[in-house]
């Protein structure tokens, strides 16, 4: 083990080195006409054109961060967030967010302090029955349910059950932002200073020091994290040395990367302070339009748009532009459609003129045989779980993990 792991910081150390990235093809930027953006800002019920952080919770909402106050969106309005006690989140300058293992909303507020998603509002985290006041520069949940915070120094801290752990500050080097992110195996990683590990149990596996700041990194959707240093973008496997992908397109120190992101499709996204948002894919860096250069988040919903927070411009929605056509060539039953809805899985429902009913996950199609002896009429979401089905001749239906309940006039219906 001890000398896996000594191939890997070497091999990190030589693509670190200049001589090595040189090696790497550095590729232009070039516009991208391929996508469109909404924009929001404060004339449309933002708090505030600085966004600092944008995540889509398990109930389907976007909840975001701004320089004054978080907020609660469904697409068309804000809705001002409060928290149970304390801290009026409607006001608050939010620094940070990222999902918790049940896809609760989490927010670190640059006060110093963090508030988690319950069910009648936010709440203070805890530690020993008192508010955990920390700042979190950034932070993350991981598989088991347990918070994780890293100051702008480099201080990694993790909270769970109203306890916390201090788990030192390994990051050396040069100054630089640090960062910490849970990979899709439910793998913590810190990028700190010049140096880049991920943890395992309390014990800190350094991969990589001296590497150039700042340092960004991001899941991978196959495994592992994307790198990228202030030079070039990598790939870092736990079991593996890196792999590096390509040069930045412009000279250190240019513009620094704030956020990093791979898409559904595998694309890769860097939001940066000063070049705008890039998307890397196929080997080519391209750019894509925003309401502001400097981009400070980026987060990805479940049908794949882009949303995009910036320091000044707002709140951005990017998107293909294409549409995707689903029909009974594709699988649907008909292609009269009567009515659709989409469930708090994601999934699309869709019921059809001919009695069809099925949902859309994952580009793959689903028919719900058995609504043939409803038929289906109409249908909309139950924020509980599951949807609510309008049939012809049974009344009204929930259906949730293949199980239909019926509603008739013996229920009074």
């Amino acid at each position: 083990m001890v000398v896996r792991w000594l191939a890997l910081v070497v091999g990190l150390a030589a693509f670190s080195n200049p001589r090595c990235s040189a090696q790497l093809v550095t590729n232009e930027i070039t516009p991208s006409a391929a996508f469109f953006n909404q924009v929001w800002q404060t004339e449309d019920g933002l708090p505030h054109n600085d966004v600092h952080g944008v995540v889509q919770g398990a109930d389907g909402f976007l909840w975001v961060g701004t320089r004054r106050g978080l907020v609660r969106f469904d697409g068309t309005h804000f809705a001002p967030v409060h928290s149970e006690v304390g801290v009026d989140l409607a006001q608050a300058s939010i620094w940070q967010m990222c999902l918790n293992q049940e896809g609760m909303a989490v927010a670190a507020l640059e006060n110093g302090g963090v508030e988690v998603k319950k069910t009648a509002g936010f709440a203070p985290v805890r530690v020993a029955g008192e508010a955990y006041t920390p700042r979190a520069y950034k932070l993350c949940s991981d598989k088991i349910g347990r918070l994780w915070t890293v100051s702008f120094e480099g201080k990694v801290e993790r909270l769970f059950a109203g306890a916390v752990q201090t788990l030192g500050a390994p990051g050396v080097g040069v100054a630089g932002p640090s960062m910490l992110v849970t990979d899709r195996d439910g793998v913590v990683w810190l990028a700190s200073k010049g140096t880049l590990g991920f943890f395992r149990g309390d014990e800190f596996v350094r991969v990589a020091d001296a590497l150039p700041p700042p340092l960004c990194i991001a899941p991978a959707r196959t495994g592992g994290i994307w790198l990228a240093t202030a030079e070039a973008l990598c790939r870092v496997e736990k079991e593996s040395p890196p792999t590096g992908i390509s040069r930045l397109p412009w000279a250190a120190g240019e513009s620094n990367i704030r956020d990093l992101l791979e898409d559904q499709n595998g694309a890769v996204w860097f939001g940066t302070s000063r070049k705008g948002l890039i998307r890397f894919i196929g080997g080519r860096f391209q750019s894509v339009p925003t309401s502001h250069n400097n981009i400070l988040c980026l987060t990805e919903d479940r049908v794949g748009n882009l949303w995009v927070g910036t320091q000044g411009g707002g709140l951005n929605r990017v998107r293909p532009r294409q549409f995707k056509v689903l029909d009974s060539r594709r699988g649907l039953p008909n292609d009269s459609i009567f009515s659709f809805a989409e469930d708090t899985l994601g999934r699309l429902w869709v019921a059809t003129q001919d009695g069809g009913l099925c949902y859309w996950s994952n580009s793959v199609i689903t028919v719900v045989d058995e609504a043939r002896n409803w038929p289906p009429l109409c249908l909309t979401a139950d924020p509980r779980g599951g949807v609510w089905i309008g049939t012809q001749k049974n009344g009204l239906v929930h259906w949730e993990n293949g199980v239909a309940k019926f509603v008739t006039r013996d229920a009074g219906l």
